[in-house]
C-alpha cells in the first residue's frame, strides 16, 4: 500500500520528533511511503493534487503529519475521492484526530494509518471551500485572525488563550440574518459557529450534538450580551452547561448567512476572509478517513 506522508515541519510536536522516525513508524506497519514536506497550505494542496491526479495512485492513501490546519489545507484534493486521509496528530491542538478518536501515540497513530479501516464523514462547504469541523463567523474568526505563524510557533496555542481573552469583552456583536433550510431568524450575536463535529477545540464542544457522519450542520448562535453576561456565557460553554450561556442552535443542510457588517472568518481553525454574506452545505460522506477498528 503507497502512502504520500505530508508532513509539516512547523508542527507543534515536530520540534521532538524526525521525519525519518515517522517514515519509520509507517513501513513498519506495510506501508509504501513517499515523504513530501510542506511547511505551507498551498505546498500541501499541490503535493495532495498531483498524488491523487497521478494515474499510478490506485490504493494510495494520504498520511497528514500536522494539524488541523494543515488537514484544512488538504481538503479540496481529497473531497469526494475514495483516496482516504490518516492523520499522524502532530499539530499544537489535532481537534480531528481527538473527533476521530486517533491515539495520541504516534505509533498507534501509524497503526490506525497503514492497518485501520475506512470511513466515510461529512464535509462543510463554506462559499465554495470544504471543511470538515467547523466554520465560525465573529469572535472566533477575530482570534484566529490575529495569530501570526511566527508567534504561534513560538507560544504554540496560549497565543489564541491570550488573544481570545484580550478581544472577549471588546468584540462587537453583528446583526445576523440566517436561513436555514428555508427558516429565517435574525439575531444580534457576537459568535456564529456552524459545527459538522461536536469537537471544537481541546476537549470543549459547542455543539455537543453535532456528528460527524449524520449529513446535517448545527448553526450555534451565541447572542449579544452585556459585557458580564458574556464572560458567564463562556464560562458555560466552557462547563458545558450550554443551557445556561443560552447557545441558539438551528440543523439543516444548507444555511445562508448576511450580516450588517463583513465579519471575521475562520474554517477549522485556519483564517478566512471575511464576508458579510455566506452559503453553507453539508457534502454528505464527503471525506473518507482512516480509523480504528472500535470506531
Amino acid at each position: 500500500m503507497k502512502a504520500l506522508l505530508i508532513l509539516n515541519p512547523d508542527a507543534g510536536r515536530m520540534r521532538r520528533i524526525t521525519p525519518l522516525r515517522l517514515v519509520g513508524l509507517l513501513e513498519d506497519f506495510g506501508l509504501q511511503v513517499t515523504l513530501a514536506p510542506a511547511a505551507k497550505p498551498a505546498e500541501a494542496l499541490a503535493l495532495v493534487s498531483a498524488a491523487v491526479a497521478d494515474s499510478s495512485s490506485t490504493g494510495l492513501r494520504v498520511v497528514v503529519a500536522g494539524g488541523d490546519g494543515t488537514i484544512h489545507a488538504v481538503l479540496p484534493a481529497l473531497e469526494k475521492t475514495s483516496v482516504p486521509l490518516a492523520i499522524l496528530p502532530v499539530g499544537s491542538v489535532n481537534v480531528l484526530a481527538r473527533e476521530l478518536a486517533v491515539p495520541r501515540s504516534l505509533s498507534d497513530a501509524a497503526r490506525v494509518a497503514a492497518q485501520g479501516v475506512p470511513r466515510a464523514v461529512d464535509l462543510g462547504r463554506f462559499s465554495g471551500r470544504p471543511f470538515v469541523l467547523m466554520a465560525g463567523l465573529g469572535f472566533d474568526g477575530a482570534v484566529v485572525h490575529t495569530v501570526k505563524g511566527h508567534i504561534k510557533r513560538r507560544l504554540g496555542t496560549l497565543i489564541y488563550l491570550l488573544n481570545g481573552l484580550r478581544l472577549l469583552l471588546s468584540h462587537p456583536p453583528r446583526r445576523f440574518h440566517i436561513i436555514c433550510d428555508d427558516k429565517p431568524i435574525e439575531t444580534e450575536a457576537w459568535q456564529v459557529v456552524i459545527a459538522n463535529a461536536s469537537s471544537y477545540t481541546y476537549r470543549w464542544s459547542l455543539a455537543p450534538q453535532a456528528k460527524i457522519n449524520d449529513g446535517r450542520l448545527e448553526v450555534c448562535v451565541i447572542p449579544h450580551a452585556g459585557a458580564f453576561k458574556r464572560i458567564k456565557q463562556v464560562a458555560a460553554i466552557l462547563l458545558g452547561r450550554h443551557r445556561w450561556a443560552p447557545v441558539n442552535y438551528l440543523s439543516g443542510g444548507r444555511i445562508e448567512i448576511q450580516t450588517d457588517e463583513p465579519v471575521a472568518v475562520q474554517l477549522d481553525g485556519d483564517p478566512a476572509p471575511s464576508t458579510d454574506m455566506a452559503q453553507i452545505e453539508i457534502i454528505p460522506q464527503g471525506l473518507t478517513v482512516m480509523v480504528g477498528e472500535t470506531r
